[in-house]
């Protein structure tokens, strides 16, 4: 039986859209406003200097541009330790939530998390004295959210009601990418206008959750597909049970994927370091909040722009001919620049930025990983693969970044203790290596890059002989 949503489904999502990416609007806001929000709250004896043209600490309570700075990364990055913790458990029982109670009431829940998390904001904002635990428990709360989940969801819901699967998908990335970058912008505006007090922004975006709240329960309609009783899961703790055991099921039947997924773990625990480059690039070389942002926003550009060199790498060269010179590229690139980190390039430009841009040139690597996991793991297992790597990455992720916030010094004059953070990273990235040469994943990697390389080949001679046979047709 068709559903009531399904008759018109294109504009039923459109109106599912509405509500959903409104709310990704939300989080988007949220979490591009928590570090300086975090730097507002430090509070110690030098009194902040208010004359004009005197430098911007961040916070109106203390003076100490340096303990600000490293003060907010810290409280932060405890934050984002706690809340890709809640990520983590959250991964393992949303589905069954939302298979249990419908669509419309896992959004809700998520929403409303999300909701709880900016009135706690607002409370750290007014209150000094617990102004820390709220704003750590208001980002370990958020994190149960769940809508990147259930937005992959309800696009099955409409997948699986017209039998169309690329539609949805496509239109859900092309809304979720224009409303991340719009907002992504409005909140990098809000950060340039150098605020102190973030009050008045906690409470619009609370007022805004609570519309959303209001809209969803009043309009959003419910996508789940009618079941039979018994397909139904028997509980969540049960689905959790459940779950776990098919990732344990997963691991032990093939040792590549155990090693992949192990791999991959320390891959995540290595790329924590970026969310503390904006303070480092702040206390080490005297960027404001925005020139840091500046600094760093165009690698995202051109690194977008440099995936396809890979590509051409490929078809050049081979993929394991590609693969190695990238590997050896990406391992030169992390060891060589280490020890200069906190230095300038003929004295001008910041290594850390030199070091994103030549990340740029190998940007595309990452799509070559993923297509090489793909081989490894093989189609019957990697949607189940992927949600393990996932739920690995948040709780991998969650440890890692509370160690980089402890490990992170902005008032240290020691150029050693400068390298703190990316020595871990280097650590880290160093097991990943050790993992990649020792379990044989190299080996296995080069034989599936030659897979690669027979399978384009060979479509190439297809394509080829195809159209040599349409010249022959036409004469």
């Amino acid at each position: 039986m068709v559903a009531d949503w399904a008759r018109d489904p294109t504009k039923q999502y459109n109106r599912i859209s509405c509500s959903c990416y409104a709310a990704v609007a939300i989080l988007v806001l949220v979490n591009v406003m928590e570090q300086p929000f975090s730097r507002s709250l430090i509070v110690c004896t030098a009194p902040a200097d208010t004359a004009p043209g005197a430098p911007f600490s961040g916070s109106a309570r203390c003076g100490d541009r340096l303990r600000v700075i490293g003060d907010g990364a810290k409280l932060s990055g405890k934050g984002q330790s706690l809340e890709q913790l809640s990520r983590f458990f959250v991964m393992l029982i949303m589905s069954s939530v939302a298979d249990l109670f419908g669509r419309k009431v896992a959004i809700l829940i998520g929403l409303f998390s999300v909701l709880i998390s900016t009135v706690l904001f607002v409370m750290a904002s007014l209150n000094a004295t617990y102004a820390y635990s709220l704003f750590i428990l208001a980002q370990g709360i958020q994190g149960a959210h769940g809508l990147e989940v259930l937005g992959l969801i309800i696009c099955g819901d409409f997948a699986r009601e017209t039998g169309d699967v690329i539609t949805w998908y496509a239109k859900r990335e092309q809304y979720s990418l224009v409303t991340s970058f719009l907002f992504w912008f409005l909140g990098i505006y809000i950060q340039s206008l150098d605020l102190t007090d973030y009050t008045l922004v906690w409470v619009v975006l609370s007022l805004g959750t609570m519309l959303i709240l209001i809209d969803i329960v009043l309009f959003f309609p419910e996508t789940m597909p009618t079941k039979d009783k018994n397909t139904l899961p028997r509980g969540v703790l049960q689905t959790i049970a459940d779950e776990v055991r098919s990732y344990r099921k997963l691991i032990m039947g093939s040792k590549w994927v155990a090693s992949t997924v192990f791999e991959s773990a320390f891959v995540a625990a290595g790329e924590g370091v970026f969310p503390f480059m904006l303070p480092f690039m702040m206390a080490y070389f005297g960027y404001s909040p925005m020139g840091a942002i500046l600094g760093l926003l165009p690698q995202l550009a051109l690194g977008a722009l440099c995936i396809p060199l890979t590509k051409k790498l490929c078809h050049r060269f081979g993929h394991r001919n590609a693969w190695e010179m990238l590997f050896a590229y990406n391992l030169a690139k992390q060891y060589l620049l280490w020890p200069f980190m906190c230095t300038r390039a003929f004295g001008l430009v910041p290594i850390p930025i030199v070091f994103g841009y030549l990340s740029c040139l190998s940007s595309g690597m990452k799509g070559l990983r993923n297509s090489v996991i793909f081989k490894i793991v093989g189609v019957e297992n990697n949607a189940r693969f992927t949600a393990l790597v996932g739920v690995v990455k948040y709780l991998v992720g969650s440890a890692s970044t509370f160690l980089y916030a402890e490990v992170f010094d902005a008032t240290t004059t020691n150029y050693i203790s400068k390298l703190n953070i990316i020595s871990l990273s280097n650590l880290l990235w160093t097991v990943v290596f050790i993992i990649f040469y020792s379990l044989g994943i190299r080996d296995r990697v080069l034989i599936e890059c030659d897979n690669l390389t027979t399978e384009e080949s060979s479509k190439s001679n297809a394509n080829t002989s195809a159209e040599k046979a349409d010249g022959l047709k036409k004469d």
